[in-house]
């Protein structure tokens, strides 16, 4: 079963909200989740969407990261965490999962979008002014979720709902 989370009256665009938990991460424009590609379980294996389907792939738990306001994202199904490629700062860099190290390229930020609808920007300490994307605004099963230069679109929303009940 998916729950609302958050009352979105209580967002607000540019503040940050306190998390932790076990969430599934939907994408605005497609209404897909994000998912590690082929439920791999392997370090550098993509982050893609593909349609919900209450799998443990599909979970990811936040917890806070060392810098103030800012997660880690770890898949529940391998425990692996969100990573931008090689801490690129380029437009269209790939998330994926690797082991934890700690690096900026982990940590990230969850920011209401602003419109009140319960959607969030998801950003990375390692590069400011990104956000977790969607290429090309993709509604195919198994598009690349990347990094790019926040633009406000749909693509780069992000509706969290907790894993309720969590995937084992």
């Amino acid at each position: 079963m998916i729950t609302k989370f958050f009352s979105p009256t209580t967002l607000t665009q540019g503040s940050q909200v306190p998390l932790s938990g076990n969430y599934v991460l939907t994408a605005r424009h497609s209404g897909q989740t994000m998912t590690v590609s082929g439920n791999s379980t392997s370090a550098g294996a993509p982050i893609v969407q593909t349609p919900w389907a209450a799998a443990a792939d599909e979970q990811w738990a936040l917890a806070p990261a060392s810098s103030a306001g800012y997660y880690t994202v770890g898949s529940r199904s391998s425990g692996l965490l969100f990573d931008i490629t090689g801490g690129s700062h380029a437009n269209g860099a790939v998330l994926e999962q690797w082991a934890a190290h700690g690096g900026p390229n982990q940590q990230f930020s969850f920011v209401p979008y602003g419109d009140g609808r319960g959607y969030f920007n998801i950003g990375n300490l390692n590069t400011s002014g990104m956000c977790v994307d969607v290429l090309g605004v993709s509604q195919a099963v198994g598009a690349s979720i990347a990094q790019w230069t926040c633009n406000g679109g749909a693509n780069q929303q992000w509706y969290m709902t907790p894993a309720s009940p969590a995937v084992p």
